[in-house]
């Protein structure tokens, strides 16, 4: 009957979205999380993204900041297994590599000092 296709736009932001709700990332290089709509601000949560896709298979790139602390193997577990979830269950698509990226960690006040710089409460 014809051929169905998720742009690529839309692929990004499921995996920008899944990663932000990852406990721990504070944002994608380029992009801060909003802590009101825990969703990355700016261009919809596609910076810091990269993505390649033949058919149904997918190679993706994530590069994120962590909150000091964390456990970064963990984050980087939990967003490759969501991203890989969400990715087959929303796009039909089989992530076959995800990697991650920690690009900064930074303490609560750093992250505030340098995000939340001017913003009304």
């Amino acid at each position: 009957p014809g051929e169905a296709l998720v742009n690529d736009n839309v692929v990004k932001k499921i995996i920008g979205n899944r990663s932000a709700r990852v406990e721990g990332v504070r944002g994608q290089r380029g992009n801060v999380i909003d802590n009101s709509t825990g969703a990355f601000s700016d261009d919809g949560g596609t910076r810091g993204l990269n993505l390649h896709t033949q058919g149904s298979q997918a190679e993706v790139g994530v590069k994120v900041m962590v909150l000091y602390g964390a456990s970064i193997p963990e984050i980087i577990k939990a967003i490759q297994e969501n991203v890989h979830r969400d990715l087959l269950a929303m796009a039909g698509l089989n992530a076959s590599r995800i990697q991650v990226d920690i690009t900064d960690v930074l303490t609560q006040k750093e992250y505030d000092e340098k995000y939340n710089k001017g913003r009304k409460e």
